[in-house]
């Protein structure tokens, strides 16, 4: 049974509205101000809220202000009840992130029609965050074997030869067992860290509160904020000689650290995927009202049926390793750009390399 609250100051159309969807089998749960509206919606946690929007003390917008700054209310359908007089004022509250209003005096069929539809709405939403999480667990379960296993068999296997023949090893054996245990363990690092990146990415696309938040958000990018992340990338690979970094100056709207992890995944596979003594070249450019960002590598590149297993994948609808190592780097870009209304393409040919750009939103206020 859905529950709904009802958030009121008049008597009479509190207790109208309350007979009303009681008749239809929905809980209901009633407040006569915004005060003791927003008290019993942190008790109850209703399916949808109906609430007035001039109210003495708090008003409706007081209301929905609060509850949308605490996580267990934020997507908490919200339904504003108002005069006609006031429908001018409704911006302010859609703004804020109202769901739907209806005008006084309304109709039994609009009232019941509206909270319909937002319920709807609500189970469908539900629905594809439990199956967004189901494909998170199958992904999770395909990957993590394969590349947790790699690493740790190589660690113990180079642990157990040091530990087991320790007294006939020399310091130059030891060294070199001990830099693969190194290596191992460094990859085993990244791996786990970007497994979190993807975990916290496919629950926040499915968040519609925060990714409006993450939208406010702003970097100014120039030379020496690409040279930067760039030179740390390949320093990794030994590779700060193959570096060649041009870039225009722009405020883009993209969450800092967020740009920095989209950069440095394609970076980093353009260091992969390419061999040393071959140059890596980034570019910034402003277009239009978008800033480009094309990575550029000179390494084996992809023909076209690798190239569509790619394009594929970044449509989400790939097991995470389909492609042997370059799939969760991708996803983890394309999910970025796209939070912030960005997008990557990718071209490519065999033996030539590879070129992807990202194109972000610039930012104008």
């Amino acid at each position: 049974m859905n529950r709904i609250l009802v958030i009121e100051d008049e008597d009479s159309i509190r207790e109208t509205i309350t007979d009303i969807l009681e008749a239809e089998n929905y809980e209901v749960f009633s407040a006569e101000n915004g005060a003791a509206g927003i008290d019993l919606a942190r008790e109850v946690l209703p399916d949808l809220i109906l609430c007035d929007v001039m109210m003495p003390g708090l008003s409706g917008f007081d209301v929905l202000a609060q509850l949308r700054k605490e996580t267990p209310t934020e997507a908490t359908p919200f339904i504003f009840l108002t005069a006609r007089s006031e429908k001018e004022s409704l911006r302010e509250g859609m703004n804020l992130g109202a769901d739907d209003y209806l005008t006084k005096p309304f109709t039994i069929e609009d009232l019941l029609a509206a909270i319909k539809a937002r319920l709807r709405f609500k189970q469908k939403t539900i629905l594809n965050t439990e199956k967004q999480l189901e494909e998170l667990r199958l992904n999770i379960s395909f990957a993590m074997p394969h590349e947790l296993n790699t690493p740790i068999f190589s660690i113990i296997g180079f642990a157990e030869s040091i530990r087991g023949d320790i007294d006939n090893l020399s310091k130059e054996e030891i060294s070199e067992m001990a830099g693969y245990i190194h290596s191992s363990a460094k990859r085993l690092k990244s791996t786990i860290d970007k497994f979190l990146v993807y975990v916290h990415l496919r629950l926040l696309l499915s968040n519609k509160t925060e990714l409006e938040k993450l939208k406010e958000y702003s970097t100014f990018l120039e030379q020496d904020i690409l040279e930067t992340v760039a030179m740390l990338c390949a320093k990794d690979y030994n590779r700060q000689q193959d570096i060649a970094v041009f870039a225009e100056s722009a405020d883009t709207k993209i969450k800092n650290d967020h740009f920095s992890e989209l950069i440095r995944e394609i970076i980093d596979n353009a260091l992969k995927f390419s061999n040393p003594h071959t140059n890596v070249e980034i570019t910034g450019l402003n277009n239009g009202d978008r800033y480009d960002i094309t990575v550029r590598d000179y390494g084996r590149g992809m023909n076209l049926t690798q190239l569509s297993k790619i394009g594929a994948f970044m449509q989400f609808d790939r097991k995470l390793y389909e492609q042997q190592g370059t799939g969760m780097g991708l996803y983890i870009a394309k999910a970025i750009a796209e939070i912030y209304d960005g997008d990557i393409s990718i071209s490519s040919e065999p033996d030539k390399g590879t070129t992807v750009t990202v194109s972000l939103m610039k930012r104008y206020d």
